[in-house]
């Protein structure tokens, strides 16, 4: 179950040790969204914080763990609405930009 799996691939991505780990992570959600789509939440709160989680690895220091993280972000933003995606790319993302300016 997706929403069971959720809240432990998110800490792993949080807390992981080593880039294999937050690859991993990734390409797992990648994995699921491509095969089993209908598995995948869709709007709510777990959505929301997978999200999250993929937007903040994009910021990640490796450059594998960025491109991971930018398949299962797109894999993840394809099956929520613009206005979720907006919301956690303005939080995460922008503001993230806007600190190093």
């Amino acid at each position: 179950n997706a929403q069971a799996l959720a809240p432990k691939t998110r800490d792993a991505l949080h807390r992981g040790v080593g880039a294999n780990t937050r690859v991993g992570v990734c390409d797992f959600w990648s994995a699921v969204c491509a095969e089993r789509p209908s598995a995948v939440p869709t709007g709510g709160p777990v959505a929301l914080s997978m999200m999250r989680a993929c937007a903040g690895a994009l910021l990640d220091a490796n450059r594998e763990v960025r491109n991971a993280a930018a398949s299962c972000f797109a894999s993840m933003a394809r099956r929520n609405s613009p206005q979720e995606l907006t919301r956690v790319v303005s939080e995460r993302l922008l503001q993230h930009d806007y600190e190093y300016r």
